[in-house]
């Protein structure tokens, strides 16, 4: 047996296994077309929302559903489990699929909880009071043995505003994280 005929086999063999690889996940990384942080068919995020109006908890917006599959149970949670590729799931995109909207200048509140809709008009380019904290916790990935939407919720009502930082429209809530649409001083 020729040690150096094998020595070269091997190498020859696990060189082409390690291109292989290579390729594979060079062509995965060029192919993901979605923008950085949003959820894919098959992700399941959840982020906790909350309304205020000045200081008074709102309560949270009704149930609705969506055939995107970016949602709310009327729990104070965002849900996010697309079912389709390229789901607009901005702060934006989710008040829209519930029936509202959220841009520059206006802010129409989606259904709430109670039947309620509230609409607010800000001075012309003024950007939503849109907050985003982490909540620390995300009910479904044992971040926190035991937790559940409603502790998830708890936590980001009772979060100082202080904690957290201002985000626009436009930005795509990501698991566990803590949003906040404050109306008003």
């Amino acid at each position: 047996m020729d040690i150096a005929r094998v020595k070269r086999a091997l190498v020859t063999v696990f060189g082409g296994l390690a291109l292989g690889l290579v390729a594979t996940v060079g062509w995965a990384i060029a192919d993901d077309t979605r923008p950085v942080g949003e959820p894919r068919v098959n992700d399941h995020w959840h982020a906790a929302i909350a309304l205020y109006a000045g200081d008074q908890l709102l309560p949270p917006i009704a149930a609705a559903s969506s055939e995107a599959g970016i949602h709310t149970h009327g729990d104070g949670i965002i849900h996010m489990h697309p079912h389709v590729e390229g789901v607009d799931a901005s702060l934006a995109g989710f008040f829209a699929e519930m029936g509202g909207s959220l841009s520059e200048g206006t802010i129409r509140l989606p259904p709430l909880g109670d039947g309620g809709v509230v609409d607010v008009v800000l001075d012309r380019g003024v950007r939503p009071p849109v907050l985003r904290a982490d909540s620390g916790i995300h009910p479904l990935s044992g971040a926190k043995e035991g937790a559940s939407f409603g502790e998830a919720t708890a936590i980001c009502n009772g979060k100082a505003e202080s904690e957290f930082e201002t985000v626009g429209a436009d930005y795509v809530p990501q698991d566990g994280d803590c949003m906040r649409i404050v109306l008003g001083p």
